[in-house]
């Protein structure tokens, strides 16, 4: 998101502790077989004592490390729990309301198109993707402003993400897998009226370059 006045931080989220609870020792439980063998014994039964004896296996808990963590929540929409991540206080404004279809022709690859969310006021600007979790492959969010030397910076954002610097239709400049929940400045030193955020490593695994051009659904040319 465009740099300004640090936000108020909200808590962070916290994983709820994985307690995992062991089965009575070994031991006792060979203790409690023997007795029940003793008593099928009594009552005419002739197993053997190597029948009746359970396997390690059967009696055993399973050591620490095969304990099996819970299954990923199906819901793709679920959120992601990033640490450190601050939660949302305004969940209700993801995703933005307006989206805009943006065209990438590359040099060697064939043209592709990325749906962005359109961040155009200074409350939707400074905001950006603040506090989301995930975002899917072909998507990103434009920022439209001004035409000048812009700097973003990562405050509050839990996603990595490649800075796609535009103007006039045509890449500038390129930061590339800027890291979560950073401070730090980051610019091109171009002038450019447009941003486009993506994923962290979009740009070198779809061949994004400066140079290409990006045009918007409608646009001449």
């Amino acid at each position: 998101m465009l740099r300004g006045p640090p936000p108020t931080r909200s808590h962070l989220l916290r994983e709820p502790d994985l307690l995992v609870r062991y089965s009575p020792a070994p031991m006792r439980a060979r203790v409690f077989f023997s007795r029940a063998s003793l008593a099928l014994a009594l009552g005419g039964c002739h197993r053997t004592p190597e029948e009746v004896a359970p396997s390690p296996s059967a009696s055993s808990p399973p050591p620490p490390s095969s304990v099996a963590a819970p299954p990923p929540s199906a819901d793709a929409t679920a959120r992601v729990v990033v640490p450190g991540c601050p939660a949302d206080p305004e969940p209700s404004r993801n995703p933005l309301p307006a989206t805009t279809p943006l065209t990438i022709a590359g040099f060697d690859t064939k043209p592709f198109t990325v749906e962005a969310e359109v961040a155009s006021g200074e409350r939707d600007t400074e905001r950006g993707l603040m506090y989301r979790t995930s975002m899917p492959e072909l998507h990103g969010m434009l920022f439209e402003l001004d035409r000048s030397d812009h700097v973003f910076w990562m405050h509050n954002t839990c996603i990595s993400l490649d800075l796609v610097y535009i103007d006039r239709g045509q890449i500038v400049g390129i930061v590339e897998r800027a890291p979560i929940l950073n401070d730090e400045p980051r610019g091109v030193g171009r002038l450019s009226s447009e941003v486009l955020e993506l994923n962290a490593g979009f740009c070198e695994r779809h061949g994004v370059k400066v140079g290409q051009h990006v045009t918007r659904a409608g646009d001449a040319g």
